[in-house]
């Protein structure tokens, strides 16, 4: 911007750069760059490699400063969470890198507050994925989960989506043939005014504490119902098991019966020779 009045702040950087993206309600933004020798010519099989950089507005120079820079990396694209400090660094459209990176600014928050921790200190890496052929990453609105695609708009292998926890975890993956596109439902704006906002920000724990306490109940009824339905399942199993033991125990006793019935009485009568006497008679 060249019009009077409007403060510009300059990065220099001698690399190029691929990506840039501001951190949504924060002071920070991100930057990926290359001066890898194949940037712009990449032959099959060949990975860009990058770096990922990562400033923030010091307030006390009133100027933007380096926070972090992580070096050596084949990240192309930067996904900042709609909230805020969680950004996922991932590699994009590249046929044999598929990478994803989740990543915390603000890890060590608490001792940020008091003073203790260093410049840059609080950047650490949650959890690393991989999402064979993604050309799509997306946070939902509330920033909890991340959306990951492969569409068969780009390339026809392992069409599908995944879906992660703002750490790493895998929750949902599906691979599915002709998928093509994976859009989050927008969340829409509250009905709530400002003063009641506030209201609820300052008595949060009392309203977490009733819903806890609701969650609870509604727990421990489903636990009476779980136990419940499993009583009625035994009682039911040792009923049958009772009536096919009664038959069987019927069916053995017909059988005896029925075989008494076909016996024969058999009379054998054995010769004994108890003493033979020879006698010559002469005429």
């Amino acid at each position: 911007m060249r019009e009077k009045d409007y403060p510009v702040e300059v990065v220099e950087l001698k690399d190029s750069v691929l990506d840039f993206s501001w951190e949504p309600k924060g002071e920070r933004f991100a930057i990926v760059s290359s001066s890898d020798p194949n940037l712009g010519n990449p032959g099959p099989g060949i990975t860009i490699k990058t770096d990922v950089s990562f400033y923030q507005l010091d307030r006390a120079k009133n100027d933007f400063r380096l926070l972090r820079t992580l070096p050596s990396r084949t990240s192309n694209a930067i996904r900042w969470s709609p909230r805020g400090r969680h950004v996922v660094l991932a590699t994009v459209g590249s046929s044999s890198k598929s990478e994803l990176e989740f990543w915390d600014l603000d890890f060590n928050l608490d001792e940020r507050k008091e003073g203790q921790s260093d410049w840059g200190s609080g950047i650490q890496l949650l959890g690393t994925a991989d999402h064979y052929g993604v050309t799509d990453v997306e946070w939902d609105p509330s920033g909890r989960y991340l959306a990951t695609s492969a569409s068969a708009w780009t390339h026809t292998l392992e069409n599908g989506y995944a879906i992660w926890d703002f750490r790493g975890q895998e929750l949902v993956k599906l691979i599915q043939d002709r998928f093509k596109q994976f859009i989050w439902r927008p969340r829409p704006p509250t009905l709530l005014l400002k003063e009641k906002q506030k209201h609820i920000r300052r008595n949060l724990r009392e309203y977490s504490r009733a819903f806890d306490e609701e969650d609870a109940a509604e727990e421990s009824n489903v636990s009476a119902e779980l136990i419940a339905h499993r009583q009625r399942l035994v009682l039911e199993w040792n009923t049958w098991r009772a009536e096919r033991k009664a038959e069987l125990g019927d069916q053995k006793s017909h059988k005896v019966q029925s075989q008494d019935e076909k016996k024969e009485e058999i009379e054998v009568w054995v010769d004994e020779v108890i003493e033979q006497i020879e006698e010559v008679v002469v005429d």
